[in-house]
């Protein structure tokens, strides 16, 4: 009898290592993949958070601050207009009292005499009558020096014997000025000797309104008080300048001080740079009837303290809000990441062969259902294992009894041979 198997048959002593279990090599092995310490939701959540506070706080912050910046500027300009044109307005009183004092000076008979027709008596008359009111403080100066010109510029009479007011030099432009308009002229200041001085020049008129002569008179701004009240109205933190249209000089009252290159601009908000580098603001008027500018300042830096107040103000806010934001995104991150951190790890053991992996179910939002779909999930690995480990067994004790019973055919078969050899050896 021919031992030969047929297809699709187990010989006999075949070992059965299809059914048992191979371990895969490594490069067939399920990676699990490691996620680098910086890309967890746990801390990129908050430091997008911070970051995208950050941002929109910065960006609300320089926006309020350059309104409110603005609207400080825009006040401090008005302020400043207003200061500029109290303080044009009280200067142009002095020049203007004085061309009124002059001009009925100018009318009196007995000094359009002296400059028509001068004797002894008419010019001491005159000189009585230019003359300042009351006596001079031994030590002291008079409030003002007056001079009388002729209308071609001889010198007839002067208050004092020195002429501290330079009215001699001036007198030529003086006259040229007055005789053109026939009204009082007042000349551009010059700081001088701890004051800053002026004069107003008047033309004395004859009968028949032609010029005959000039009357002088100079003055200073030489008082503290004067400052002092001008400050009580403005402001202590503005400062005064009067100057020359031109540019030549600047004052404040008492003596001369740094102010606008000239040309100043009027009605609008002009800057500059001082000799200690800081930015002063202010505002020009021209003083009425005047060649001289009003000119009010205050720094730039105290202008804006306020919006530079709120700047800091914001910053410590935005700093707190991106603390506070960053701690509510850690906590917010954690309570998110922390489930799903739980769920990566149960995947990975679930992938080397730990079935009976769980994860705590202990929320109710999409990350506790995704927690009871991984249980289910595990559950049923779990089961299809044990049921597949459950025919592994079957199919080795079926194996291990196909075994038996092909020895046991071995046998019998060796058994037949035998017994046919014997047989054959009979006959």
């Amino acid at each position: 009898m021919d031992s030969g198997h047929r297809p699709g048959s187990v010989a006999a002593g075949a070992p059965l290592s299809w059914l048992s279990h191979r371990p895969r090599p490594p490069h067939e092995r399920p990676k699990i993949l490691r996620i680098p310490s910086w890309q967890p939701i746990g801390r990129k959540l908050p430091l997008l958070i911070s970051a995208l506070l950050l941002a929109v706080l910065a960006a609300l912050g320089w926006t309020a601050y350059r309104r409110v910046k603005h609207a400080v500027l825009t006040v401090a300009t008005d302020r400043l207009a207003s200061a500029a044109e109290q303080f044009g307005g009280l200067i142009a009183g002095s020049p203007r009292q004085v061309a009124l004092t002059l001009g009925a000076l100018a009318a009196e008979p007995e000094l359009v005499a002296a400059v028509g027709a001068p004797t002894p008596r008419t010019v001491a008359r005159a000189r009585e009558l230019m003359a300042p009111p009351g006596p001079v403080p031994p030590g002291g100066s008079p409030p003002f020096v007056r001079a009388l010109w002729t209308a071609d510029c001889r010198h007839l009479i002067a208050t004092t014997e020195a002429s501290p007011s330079g009215i001699a030099a001036r007198c030529p432009q003086v006259a040229t000025s007055a005789a053109g308009r026939k009204a009082a002229v007042v000349s551009p200041f010059s700081p001088e000797g701890g004051g800053t001085r002026y004069t107003v020049s008047v033309p004395v008129l004859a009968p028949d309104s032609s010029i005959v002569g000039i009357v002088v008179e100079a003055r200073s701004f030489s008082q503290a008080q004067n400052v002092d009240r001008i400050a009580g109205l403005i402001g202590r933190e503005i400062a005064v300048r009067l100057g020359n249209l031109d540019g030549s000089s600047w004052s404040d009252l008492v003596q001369k001080r740094e102010g606008p290159p000239a040309p100043v601009a009027e009605h609008r908000l002009v800057s500059y740079t001082d000799g200690a580098g800081r930015v002063q603001m202010g505002v020009a008027r021209e003083v009425p009837g005047t060649p001289w500018t009003a000119w009010v300042q205050m720094p730039q830096a105290a202008a804006i303290a306020p919006a530079r107040r709120l700047l800091w103000e914001i910053l410590a806010a935005a700093a707190a809000c991106v603390v506070l934001g960053a701690i509510g995104a850690w906590l917010v991150g954690r309570h998110v990441s922390a489930p799903i951190d739980e769920l990566t790890r149960a995947a990975g053991a679930l992938a080397t062969g730990n079935y009976a992996q769980r994860v705590r179910v202990e929320r109710g939002d999409e990350l506790g259902m995704l927690a009871h779909a991984f249980n289910a999930m595990a559950l049923r690995v779990e089961e299809s294992n044990a049921g597949l480990q459950a025919q592994f067994r079957e199919a080795s004790a079926l194996a291990t009894e196909l075994e038996r019973t092909n020895q046991e055919l071995r046998e019998s078969m060796d058994e037949a041979r035998r017994a046919r050899r014997e047989s054959l050896a009979a006959r």
